[in-house]
């Protein structure tokens, strides 16, 4: 049966004053390991250039395609003969479909390239599988290379992902920002209208049952309207007292890891008590796995959950958050949880992967001392862009991202966040990696503001100024949902301040970057300009080359002025800013006005001709 299900083109609600962020949520509860773990972590060292890969392959990569309505296919030729690739879809009892036949893409020991995607949506449920396959001359057959999995759902599964990474909800656009939460935290006031949905990914020791699990799922919303969906059930646990725990091992106690005997029954009793649940979102577990996982087994380890999950639920996405210090180097513990899983022939650790952030806590600031040039918190919101990028490149392009954002005191010395730096942040991590997720992190617990841990907005001197930025991000990000779904169009851009940091395209160090940057996004015939500036200090007058004609052009909030110049329009971005450009099109590229060159080739010079020419 062929799709029935299209998303649909919603409006835009526009609501002012607006703002956008995604987030990062400092872990209370892990705070004292935090602390003196913090400065002294590995980030490897950088290497010069990417490595190369062996030569005589034909790989395949994508996503786990469990969720997905739809989703990339790359390939990578390491073979000199191969010239053509077929992509091949079938399901099993029905005849084959090919989804892509053509020219192989050129052979390279260093790169991968999409070659397709694969459209899910509206197929029957059933046993499926897709094959590479790698041609010579003569349609001989060189290598091939396959992926079998089980679809239940038809249309569109509970939480869909799109061959662009976005998220869809019952097949509607969806942006999830997400408070983050332990066992210990209320959902009090604080949370209303800065969020639509909860996590926990929580680090306090507990007990967690398909019981108790199932009353958060039921309860968590209930403060917030109808929109509001719960991601867990996160709490770390032991292997004897937490029901939902995959891997044998308390967070952060030194011992062996290794998955538990029984975790097919534990995962069979974690999704029956959360998949049928419309507020609930995501299956979540350990929080920073790549902390308490050897080296070795940190990909490994963390994919185990995502892959004994969707045995039981392909209609929810598996996520995990990761510690952004892996990624502001050329890191072997990034490689580890990303492209090192893929290639070893496996999909990416989980459907979605977010990261953590504290630019202006103690270790990043410390880091940029050696790692770019300014230091201290300039310093490490440019590591912060660089660590987007690193992420992004490393998987691939086959997950959707997501960062936790700072939001008020980070921990080591940490010094006090502003409205304006959570603003720009947000910014950066939608432009660096075109995020699709975004979430934070409030203390708002009297167990534990009691215990010492009073460091974010509950103390800050500006806590209020924070709370209303932070409505104003999760009310633009709900409104642009749609648009933020789409896929990024990368844009010439000029003018700013740049950093000397390492450059994530190139593997380099000391390399001047741009701290602007503008992507685009089109939708319903309209095209969307997100831009920020993350000089913290300066002001940028930038000009930035939509790519589109312009027939009018106005900041999506209202705040800044643009004047437009056929493709191109001008903007004065204040320090520490992001902001988002509707344009209307129009106008266009200027007409070109060379003249054309003719030639008539039949009738011959001196030929006589007869007869009339309907023109």
């Amino acid at each position: 049966m062929q799709s029935k299900y299209t998303p649909q083109a919603a409006s835009l609600m526009r609501r002012h004053p607006i703002s956008r962020v995604r987030m990062w949520a400092l872990k209370a509860g892990r705070m004292l390991v935090a602390v003196s773990l913090a400065m002294s972590f590995t980030v490897g060292s950088p290497i010069a250039a990417e490595p190369a890969y062996a030569v005589g392959q034909l790989k395949t990569f994508m996503p786990s395609p469990s969720i997905r309505l739809g989703f990339p296919v790359l390939v990578r030729n390491t073979f000199t003969n191969v010239n053509r690739v077929a992509v091949v879809l079938q399901r099993t009892g029905d005849a084959p479909v090919t989804i892509f036949d053509g020219a192989a893409p050129a052979y390279s020991t260093t790169g991968q390239t999409q070659v397709c995607t694969v459209n899910m949506r509206g197929r029957a449920a059933g046993t499926y599988t897709l094959t590479s396959t790698g041609y010579s001359a003569g349609a001989v057959v060189v290598a091939n290379d396959t992926r079998t999995w089980t679809k239940t759902w038809v249309d569109a599964p509970a939480i869909g992902i799109d061959e662009y990474n976005g998220i869809y909800r019952s097949g509607v656009a969806y942006f999830p920002v997400q408070k983050m939460f332990s066992e210990d935290n209320s959902y009090g006031w604080p949370t209303s209208g800065m969020a639509n949905g909860s996590v926990f990914a929580g680090w306090q020791a507990g007990t967690q049952t398909t019981g108790t699990w199932s009353s958060e799922l039921s309860a968590a919303h209930t403060a917030f309207g109808d929109g509001w969906t719960v991601s867990g059930p996160g709490r770390p646990g032991t292997s004897t007292s937490d029901q939902m725990l995959p891997w044998t091992r308390n967070y952060y106690d030194g011992s062996a890891i290794t998955v538990v005997p029984d975790i097919d029954a534990r995962m069979s009793a974690l999704t029956t008590a959360s998949k049928n649940n419309p507020n609930f979102f995501s299956y979540e577990f350990v929080d920073e796995p790549d902390g308490i996982f050897d080296t070795a087994a940190q990909g490994t380890m963390t994919r185990v959950p995502t892959d004994y999950v969707h045995k039981y639920d392909d209609n929810h996405p598996v996520g995990v958050n990761l510690s952004t210090y892996r990624f502001w180097t050329n890191s072997p513990q990034g490689h580890n949880l990303t492209d090192g899983e893929l290639e070893a022939g496996r999909y990416p650790i989980a459907d979605f992967i977010t990261h953590d952030w504290y630019p202006n806590s103690g270790y990043p600031r410390a880091a940029s001392t050696t790692y770019c040039e300014p230091d201290d918190v300039q310093g490490a919101h440019d590591l912060y862009a660089v660590a987007c990028r690193n992420i992004e490149k490393q998987t691939m392009g086959l997950t959707p991202l997501g960062v936790y954002i700072e939001t008020a005191y980070g921990y080591n010395s940490g010094i006090e966040q502003t409205p304006s730096d959570m603003r720009m942040t947000a910014f950066m991590s939608l432009i660096e990696q075109d995020a699709r997720l975004m979430r934070w992190y409030n203390v708002d617990s009297k167990n534990l503001a009691n215990s010492g841990f009073s460091y974010l907005w509950t103390n800050a001197s500006n806590t209020n100024a924070l709370r209303a930025k932070m409505r104003e991000l999760t009310t633009l990000f709900t409104d642009l949902a749609p648009v933020i779904m789409r896929p990024a169009v990368d844009l010439s851009l000029t003018g700013g301040t740049s950093s000397t940091t390492m450059n994530p395209d190139t593997w380099q160090w000391n390399v001047v970057t741009p701290r602007c940057r503008a992507i685009r996004k089109d939708y319903n015939g309209k095209s969307y300009v997100f831009v920020y500036n993350r000089d913290r200090s300066n002001a940028a007058a930038v000009t930035v080359d939509s790519g589109v004609g312009i027939g009018a052009i106005a900041d999506y909030e209202g705040h800044l002025t643009a004047t437009p110049s056929g493709t191109s329009f001008s903007v004065t971005l204040p320090a520490a800013a992001g902001a988002v450009f509707e344009i209307t099109p129009g106008g266009g590229t200027p007409p070109d006005a060379t003249p054309p060159t003719v030639a008539i080739t039949a009738p011959v010079g001196g030929s006589t001709v007869s007869g009339s020419v309907a023109l």
